[in-house]
Order: structure tokens, then sequence, then C-alpha cells
């Protein structure tokens, strides 16, 4: 009967400290990605792969490979696909004005902005590594895009 209580007394103490661990883990895990994210966008040196492009109620999912811009210190050069069938893809290759970055330690995002050509470019780095750009042009027109950064 003893060794049964102390069984079960053990159990009780072992499961939290088991969840509380992992949940560090999770946690170091999230804010290691997060200072990763920082020092990148820190050297203006990254670029941005979409996985997904949306306009109004169309959304499209396109490959990577072919819808990246690298944004490298003062220029901005890649394609983005659209979802616009006359316009298939818009190419980037000018200089960055107006480049900021700003930093929310505590939620773990990250807001860049910046205008390149006749758009202005705002990309939002989420604490679950999601990444958001909107491009916004000077007529009024918004594509937005959900890919990663590296």
């Amino acid at each position: 009967m003893k060794k049964l209580i102390l069984l079960t007394l053990l159990i009780y103490i072992a499961i939290p400290s088991q969840s509380f661990g992992q949940e560090q883990i999770k946690k170091d895990r999230a804010e290691a990605i997060y200072l990763g994210h920082k020092a990148l966008v820190e050297t203006q040196n990254f670029k941005f792969v979409a996985d997904w492009v949306f306009n109004n109620d169309t959304r499209k999912e396109v490959p990577g490979d072919l819808n990246t811009i690298r944004i490298n210190t003062s220029e901005v050069k890649g394609l983005l696909a659209t979802v616009d069938s006359d316009r298939k893809a818009i190419a980037f290759k000018g200089n960055i004005t107006n480049y900021s970055a700003q930093f929310n330690d505590d939620n773990q995002e990250i807001f860049i902005g910046f205008q390149v050509d006749n758009y202005s470019v705002s990309i939002e780095v989420k604490s679950n590594r999601t990444v958001f750009l909107s491009l916004n042009t000077t007529n009024g027109e918004t594509i937005k895009y959900k890919g990663s950064i590296n």
C-alpha cells in the first residue's frame, strides 16, 4: 500500500514538472527564433519568400522559389506574383527609401516599412514565425502576401 501511495505521489509531482519543462522548451525555441529574425532585420540584408498572395477576396498559393524579393541594405530585387490575370507578377529592382524597423520584444513581433519604386511596403513578422508583406501602390491598390523571411 505504501508503494502505491509513493508511486501515485511521484506521478503527481512528475507530470506537472514535465509539462512545465516542455513549455519552457517551446518558449526558449520561440525566443531564439525571434532573436534570429531580429538580428537578420537589423542587418537590412534578408529575403522575403512568399507562399500565398491575397487581393481582396482572392487568394492563390504561389511557389516560393519564384516569389522572392531580396532586401539588401539600400535596394530591393525580386519578383512577386499577383492574382491579377492582366499583370501576373511585379518585378522589383529599385532603391529603398524611408526604411524603418520596430521591434516589440514583449510580443516577439517585428514591423518593417520602406518605399521602393511606386510601392509602400510593410512587413510584419509575427511571433508564430508567420510573415505578412503588404504592397500599397500610389493609386490605392493593396496586395498582401504570406510567407517567411531568411
